[in-house]
């Protein structure tokens, strides 16, 4: 139970007024509302990216990029980085392509640059062991980049990767992708996060990728148990059985042991990340419409009564507005009280919503 405060109401007018301005600014400047719960995490993931390209108000430069983008997958260019990690490309002839924000002083001379031909891209164990990793990593990001700007993944991009990687769009994974690349915006990526992040998880392909994402499912969404953690005494056993499989991790596993350490910790975090994820600058809420799909695929499928505050959220249809408070209690909420009510005081300091769906479930339940 939380300790005893005065209670916060989340419907208020500010909270109102903020989120149905955010709701208009969205339907270009309509008065009708959103209904609350009406977006799901994929429409809300297919809207258009609101990052700034460098590029956008230059037809030629965008074109040369979708060119360049093409050329790279039909096989023609080849990714590397220049001396201050800017992305760029050079052709099969061994011509250099600069990148939208280097010059000729920070490009590679040939003699220090490997260019690989179409014999060594087909062969891996060739690839493996001449390229980088970090280029690795650039060439699985590459495909899904923003045509316009390569430093960017966008929201296209990003539903083509979860679509290829088979990571369903309107669960929990894509969220968990996001706060594991620490990214600062819905749906769209910077390459530097996505270099970083797989770079130090030593994912290098869809699989792992798949894999790692099911693992953090797993263990902070649906809460299931976490297998045992491999010691130097398991694996010595499943090397010397001729019965066990021997232990090969699809990606480097430290930040997940690190999280079943902790998995309320580790999930309060994550929980926390998706509100600051879409809570929009010198905002104190976010809409209503982002909690429901979030609370949706996030806290119902370990909390069941969850999906009862979300039908009642619908119902009541006057809630527009989430603010840090309430996010913060409906999680505590979720943790605390059961769907029979146990563990709910009505002393206690919850938020005006809960004790509102409190008693709308008890009377629900006095007449069934």
């Amino acid at each position: 139970m939380p300790p005893r405060r005065k209670k916060e109401t989340v419907n208020n007018d500010s909270a109102v007024s903020e989120a149905n301005t955010s709701t208009q600014t969205r339907q270009g400047g309509s008065a009708k509302a959103t209904s609350a719960g009406e977006a799901t995490l994929f429409g809300i993931l297919k809207r258009p990216s609101t990052n700034c390209s460098p590029f956008r108000d230059k037809p030629e430069a965008a074109s040369t990029r979708k060119r360049k983008a093409l050329e790279y997958n039909e096989g023609r260019i080849y990714p590397v980085y220049s001396l201050d990690s800017e992305l760029i490309f050079f052709h099969n002839s061994s011509k250099k392509v600069r990148g939208p924000n280097s010059d000729s002083s920070n490009l590679k001379s040939d003699e220090e640059t490997t260019v690989y031909n179409d014999e060594s891209l087909r062969s891996s164990k060739t690839r493996e062991r001449n390229v980088p990793s970090v280029e690795r990593i650039t060439d699985f990001y590459i495909p899904y980049m923003d045509a316009d700007n390569p430093q960017v993944m966008g929201a296209e991009g990003f539903e083509r990767l979860c679509s290829d990687a088979g990571i369903p769009m309107d669960g929990s994974r894509p969220l968990l992708l996001a706060w594991q690349l620490g990214a600062k915006e819905l749906g769209t990526f910077t390459l530097e996060e996505w270099t970083n992040t797989l770079n130090e998880l030593q994912i290098r392909n869809m699989d792992s990728l798949s894999t790692a994402l099911i693992d953090l499912d797993d263990l902070l969404v649906q809460r299931r148990q976490p297998p045992a953690r491999p010691n130097a005494t398991s694996i010595s056993k499943a090397i010397k059985s001729r019965t066990s499989q021997p232990i090969i991790d699809k990606y480097k596993k430290n930040r997940y042991w690190g999280y079943v350490d902790d998995v309320e910790n580790a999930f309060l975090q994550f929980y926390n990340f998706c509100f600051a994820l879409v809570k929009k600058e010198g905002s104190r809420n976010i809409d209503m419409e982002y909690a429901l799909a979030f609370w949706s695929v996030i806290l119902a499928p370990a909390y069941p009564i969850m999906m009862e505050v979300i039908q009642f959220i619908k119902e009541k249809g006057t809630y527009k507005g989430v603010n840090k408070d309430l996010w913060t209690m409906i999680n505590e909420f979720c943790r605390t009280v059961n769907p029979s009510l146990e563990g709910y005081d009505s002393e206690g300091a919850w938020p005006t919503l809960l004790d509102d769906f409190v008693e709308w479930k008890k009377a629900k339940n006095s007449t069934s």
